[in-house]
C-alpha cells in the first residue's frame, strides 16, 4: 500500500497541526498566528561560546543565516549577493501575506533591515527578499544555484532560528528523495522545528543544495507525529534565476547592464 506523506510547514506562523489526507507526498500547509498545538516554549538564555569547530564551509554558512520577521512571527533565510543586490533566500510560505511585500530582516547585535519581497514561487516554497541595503553584521554568501541534485549520503549544514532559540548550526546528510507537486524534493535526515523555515542547505565544499521548508508527519495510532529529523528541502536548481533577478531589477530600478533587458 502507498504511504501516504504528510509535511507540516515550520516557521512561527503556525498554531496547530491539523493534517488531512493528501496524494502521496504531498505538502499540508497550515497557518497560524503562534505556536500553541500542545507545545510550551519557555525563554532561553543565548550564550556565545569563544570557540568553535566548525569547518571553514559551516562558519560561512552561519555568518550568512538571518532571521525573517513578519507580522506574527519569524523564519530563516541566507544572506547572499545576486549581481551585486543583497538578498535574502528563504521559503515562500514565510513571506507570503498577499497584503504586504514588505519585510524586516533580523542579522545580530540588533541589526534590522528593510527588505521587499521580488520572487515568490508557492509551487516549490522559495521566496527571495531585496535588501534596502548591505547588511553590516552578517557577511553574504555568492548566489550560484546547484547544476544537480545532490546524492545520498552527501554531507549536509544549515543555520537558523528554530522555536525561541537563538542561531543554530545543524548537520545532517541526504538520506533519499521525495516528490512534491511533480518536482523532487531532498530528504535531509537533521534536525527541524518551527522557525527553521527558510533556511539555506549547503554541503561540505559550499554548494548551495537547496531551502529547508517542511517536515515529515507520519500517522501513529490514528495521530499525527512530527518527524523532527527528516526535513525537506527544494533544490536550488528549481530556483528561476532570471524571476529572481529581474524582480531584484525591476524593485531597484537599476541601469546595471544585466538588468537593461528587464527595464524598459
Amino acid at each position: 500500500m502507498v504511504n501516504f506523506f504528510k509535511i507540516l510547514i515550520f516557521s512561527l506562523l503556525l498554531t496547530s497541526c491539523t493534517v488531512t489526507d493528501g496524494e502521496a507526498e504531498s505538502a499540508e500547509r497550515i497557518r497560524s498566528s503562534s505556536v500553541t498545538a500542545n507545545v510550551t516554549t519557555t525563554s532561553i538564555e543565548v550564550v556565545n561560546f569563544p570557540t568553535s569547530s566548525l569547518s571553514v564551509q559551516e562558519s560561512r554558512v552561519r555568518k550568512a543565516a538571518v532571521k525573517v520577521i513578519t507580522e506574527y512571527g519569524h523564519g530563516s533565510g541566507t544572506y547572499m549577493m545576486l549581481n551585486g543586490f543583497p538578498i535574502v533566500v528563504t521559503a515562500a510560505h514565510v513571506i507570503d501575506d498577499p497584503s504586504n511585500m514588505f519585510y524586516k530582516v533580523g542579522g545580530v547585535d540588533g541589526e534590522i533591515v528593510d527588505a521587499t519581497r521580488v520572487y515568490f514561487d508557492e509551487k516549490i516554497d522559495v521566496g527571495v527578499l531585496l535588501l534596502n541595503s548591505k547588511m553590516q553584521t552578517r557577511e553574504h554568501i555568492l548566489y550560484q544555484k546547484s547544476k544537480k541534485i545532490s546524492g545520498i549520503g552527501t554531507r549536509l549544514v544549515y543555520s537558523g532560528y528554530p522555536s525561541s532559540h537563538g542561531l543554530l548550526t545543524i548537520r545532517g546528510m541526504v538520506a533519499g528523495y521525495g516528490a512534491h507537486y511533480g518536482n523532487t524534493v531532498v530528504l535531509m535526515h537533521g534536525y527541524g522545528w518551527f522557525g527553521c523555515s527558510g533556511s539555506g542547505i549547503f554541503d561540505d565544499v559550499g554548494n548551495f543544495v537547496g531551502v529547508l521548508w517542511g517536515v515529515d508527519i507520519e500517522g501513529v495510532a490514528g495521530l499525527p507525529q512530527v518527524v523532527e529529523d527528516i526535513i525537506w528541502i527544494t533544490p536550488s536548481k528549481d530556483i528561476d534565476h532570471n524571476a529572481v533577478l529581474k524582480g531584484a531589477c525591476m524593485t531597484s530600478g537599476s541601469t546595471k547592464r544585466v538588468c537593461r533587458k528587464y527595464i524598459k
